[in-house]
Order: C-alpha cells, then sequence, then structure tokens
C-alpha cells in the first residue's frame, strides 16, 4: 500500500471541510496504520516519511469522543494543528471550501 503527502493533504481537507465523516477518516488512518506494522506501507516520498506517518497517528485520533459525547477536538483545533504541521490553509472563494496550500 502506497501512501503520498498529497493524500494525507486530501484527507486533511475532506476532515476540516467535513466532507466525510470522522470516523471514516480514523479508519483510513488505521488501515495505514497496520500496512505499517506488517511492513507493507510504502512512503511515497521517502524523504516525508516523518511528516506523513505524524499525520496518521494524528488522523487515528480525530473521532475521539469527550465524556459529554462531542468530540475531542473541535474543528478549530483541527485547522489550527493541520495548518500547524502542513501548512497554510486557503479558502476557496467559489466553494468557501479549504484547502491546505502545497508548500
Amino acid at each position: 500500500m502506497q501512501i503520498t503527502l498529497t493524500e494525507i493533504r486530501k484527507k486533511i481537507n475532506q476532515l476540516i471541510n467535513e466532507d466525510i465523516p470522522r470516523e471514516a477518516i480514523a479508519e483510513w488512518a488505521k488501515k495505514r496504520q497496520e500496512a505499517e506494522d506488517n511492513d507493507q506501507l510504502e512512503y511515497n516520498s521517502p524523504s516525508e516519511e516523518d511528516r506523513i506517518w505524524r499525520a496518521i497517528t494524528y488522523l487515528m485520533g480525530v473521532d475521539l469522543k469527550d465524556t459529554d459525547g462531542s468530540y475531542l477536538h473541535s474543528n478549530d483545533i483541527l485547522e489550527f494543528r493541520m495548518t500547524f504541521k502542513f501548512g497554510p490553509i486557503r479558502i476557496s472563494q467559489s466553494t468557501e471550501a479549504a484547502e491546505i496550500i502545497s508548500p
């Protein structure tokens, strides 16, 4: 199974824009962790392996809930953390969707 930084950015955008449920993103990340555990995850850009892996481990927990049933991380916190790790987010004027700008 291959993984790229572009694919990570896409998942982050989907998370921030709420295009797919957090649970689906966490499950997607967990499958990548299982592939890594079984030496089956190939980093398409080996120089970005650490950055990609940190994003995968973070995304595995985006569906965690607090005792009251609300998500542990609000969208604002998610957006801040992902922007900090992956660069600025640009809001499209036409769709008002967030997009992480490639460095």
